[in-house]
């Protein structure tokens, strides 16, 4: 295996600033320098091989597809104990919670607080990896609620995801996913654990009220669409067996495997032994060339040592000064030679993260005018959604509707959402600009997460109001989300927002 040597730099002063990241421990020492050393760190992955030796399987005497398939759904629904959706909820919130602190989107890979769940851009919500809309668009199925096939997602991309079957993309990109208006494909490093269940979902509901089953014919997986029990088909099964194959099974999702089957008392099979998808869809693989040994039964697991040193150089970094850009840059550095399984077990990530951030304040607070406020003008928008800075403040958007020369409008039963970055700590307040007729009403609601803050204005009219609410308590080292929405009556305008020091 290739080895890197990193080392400690000699005399790292630790200068107190206002900005502060993280509370490292030290030695009597270490408060004014980091002694000088050198350790040898090495960066591959460890493959591991028998991922799961427990007795679960131990029933199976049997290869054939068919066969296998029929044993495996015993199997799995023998002690399956349905949860809620409600509940469901709850359960996520420890099956997909990391290092005992965060969650983190399958699709993005945004960590958030596992408290931080709903509808809003920047919250999660749970997404249906097999789609719900094709056989269980119904609590009553024990489909809709199975947390082996539920993940943690933030709400714009499981929206971008909604129903859409499972293909190779190219069309609109985010945070490494493509889709169009019919397919949609994950980032890579998640490939194979979407695949895994999916393959997972057509064992676990074989049966005359619920069969779900897998396929490259679009017109069969069209044809199912809304439909409620019976025979349900989502696709494509061709390039599912591909991503499992190039997506190995890794730590995390044994990790995650176990949390399920403590909560709901059944495992994913693909998981334990990813061969399995090769006997139970034999015919398509051997027409892929894909053989029973591409599913190897072996791992990606973390390497504790390497995840152990970045940890301590991440506490390292202490208060955040503007000296103490380039050690953050060198963390960062060692941070990324990490292998991806390797760096989802790094416990002070989020230290990292805020220290970049805050990095990123000082530097632009000394580059930047904050004797005055700022003001996003959205009259000139083209479209429903999109981003405007100005100022280094940054208002990601979408709206309902959209008229140049005008704003950005909100109707009833649809909002605006805004996202607003980089305030820092120079912002007091917001003033909404905001208009309408026929004396509606709307209510503009403010939340770092935390903190929030909501405001009825009534009796809208085509002359505008100016709507101000202050930020006092709120966090504003964090993403603003502001929704603007309309009880009646036919739409809100917003023209602008200010950003008043």
């Amino acid at each position: 295996m290739n080895k890197k040597i990193l080392k400690l730099g000699l005399g790292l002063t630790f200068i107190l600033s206002l900005v502060s990241c993280g509370n490292p421990t030290t030695t009597k020492d270490e408060t004014s320098s980091v002694s000088s050393s050198e350790k040898v760190i090495d960066y591959n992955p460890v493959v591991k091989n028998n991922i799961y030796t427990g007795n679960y399987y131990d029933s199976l005497n049997t290869t054939d597809g068919n066969s296998l398939k029929l044993e495996l759904n015993k199997i799995i629904n023998n002690g399956f104990m349905h949860i809620s959706y409600g509940e469901a909820t709850e359960a996520l919130k420890t099956i997909d919670c990391y290092d005992n602190h965060y969650v983190e989107c399958l699709y993005s890979g945004m960590r958030m607080d596992p408290q931080n769940s709903g509808s809003s851009h920047g919250q999660w919500n749970k997404e249906h990896i097999w789609a719900k809309t094709y056989g269980f668009n119904a609590t009553s199925y024990n489909a809709y609620s199975d947390v082996q096939m539920l993940r943690v997602t933030e709400s714009g991309i499981n929206g971008s995801r909604g129903d859409k079957y499972f293909n190779n993309v190219d069309g609109t990109s985010e945070f490494g996913n493509s889709w169009n208006d019919s397919e949609f494909e994950p980032r890579d490093e998640v490939k194979g654990d979407v695949a895994r269940i999916m393959f997972y979902m057509t064992v676990m509901y074989d049966s005359d009220s619920l069969d779900l089953e897998l396929t490259d014919d679009v017109s069969l997986i069209n044809a199912s669409k809304a439909q409620l029990g019976g025979t349900a088909y989502l696709g494509k099964l061709s390039v599912l067996l591909d991503w499992a194959k190039n997506d190995p099974v890794d730590e995390r999702e044994i990790v995650r495997n176990n949390a399920a089957f403590n909560i709901q008392k059944n495992r994913n099979p693909f998981i334990d032994h990813p061969e399995y998808a090769y006997y139970i869809f034999k015919n398509e693989c051997d027409k892929l060339n894909i053989r029973a040994s591409d599913f190897a039964n072996t791992y990606k697991a973390k390497n504790d040592d390497a995840i152990q040193y970045v940890d301590s150089r991440i506490l390292s970094i202490g208060e955040v000064t503007l000296e103490k850009e380039q050690l953050i840059n060198d963390v960062r550095a060692d941070y990324n030679k990490l292998d991806e399984v390797s760096k989802s077990f790094v416990a002070n990530y989020e230290t990292l993260e805020k220290c970049q951030y805050r990095l990123n304040v000082l530097k632009d607070l000394a580059n930047r005018d904050t004797t005055v406020g700022t003001t996003i003008d959205f009259t000139n928008v083209s479209s429903t959604s999109g981003s405007i800075a100005s100022n280094g403040i940054k208002n990601d958007y979408v709206s309902p509707l959209f008229n140049s020369g005008k704003g950005i409008y909100a109707q009833t039963g649809k909002a605006i959402t805004i996202k607003a970055s980089n305030l820092y700590n120079t912002i007091k307040s917001v003033t909404i600009y905001i208009s309408g007729n026929n004396n509606q009403t709307s209510i503009i609601s403010i939340s770092d997460g935390t903190n929030n803050v909501k405001e009825t204005v009534n009796s809208l009219s085509k002359n505008e109001k100016k709507v101000e609410l202050s930020l006092t308590g709120f966090d504003l080292a964090k993403d603003l989300m502001i929704t603007i929405t309309n009880e009646n009556g036919k739409s809100v305008i917003v023209s602008k927002i200010s950003y008043n020091i």
